[in-house]
């Protein structure tokens, strides 16, 4: 009882730790391969959900 708010908040923690190292992992291959930023921008967004995605070439 005293544990599953501490369970529930690393859980969430854990989720958002590996969104965030996708999205640099993503970005560092792109800029790697040296692909447009319009593709970055669009293999980003694919990544994130949509309350937090990103338009900076619209």
């Amino acid at each position: 009882m005293v544990f599953m708010p501490l369970a529930g908040k690393l859980e969430r923690n854990s989720s958002d730790e590996e969104l965030l190292n996708s999205v640099y992992m993503v970005g560092a291959v792109s800029i790697g391969r040296q692909e447009n930023p319009r593709r970055l921008e669009m293999l980003i967004n694919s990544i994130l959900p949509p309350s937090k995605r990103v338009s900076y070439f619209d």
